[in-house]
């Protein structure tokens, strides 16, 4: 920071996410796993009933999230930890006198000695 504003560095080059973790981050899997379950579930509710139809559908479709959560999580920590590695961390901050009123900006800061790089 000099004169009281930030300067921008651009060599902030974090570890690039996979497909299916930018997949993840945009909820693509939860608005797939409803397609498939709000059909699946009418089907069932002729031959189960509502109530239970609509309990093992919700139920499904949690543990398909959750599993897909688990799945990406070792991908998503090795990420992070690559990152941390080279003093890179995720962070969100608003400069002063902002037009994002309210609002924070989301991206990377470098640690390094004495400063951070945003």
């Amino acid at each position: 920071m000099t004169g009281g504003h930030m300067q921008r560095h651009e060599d902030l080059d974090p570890e690039p996410r996979g497909w299916l973790e930018k997949a993840q981050d945009f909820n693509i899997p939860t608005f797939v796993v409803i397609g498939f379950a709000v059909p699946v579930s009418l089907s069932l509710r002729e031959a189960i009933g509502f109530w239970p139809a609509v309990a093992l559908v919700t139920l499904v479709s949690i543990s398909v999230v959750l599993l897909l959560g688990r799945i990406l999580r070792p991908q998503q920590l090795k990420r992070i930890a690559a990152d941390a590695e080279r003093g890179l961390f995720e962070c969100a901050h608003r400069e002063r006198g902002s037009t994002l009123r309210g609002r924070w900006v989301l991206g990377y800061v470098k640690a390094e000695p004495g400063k951070f790089l945003f």
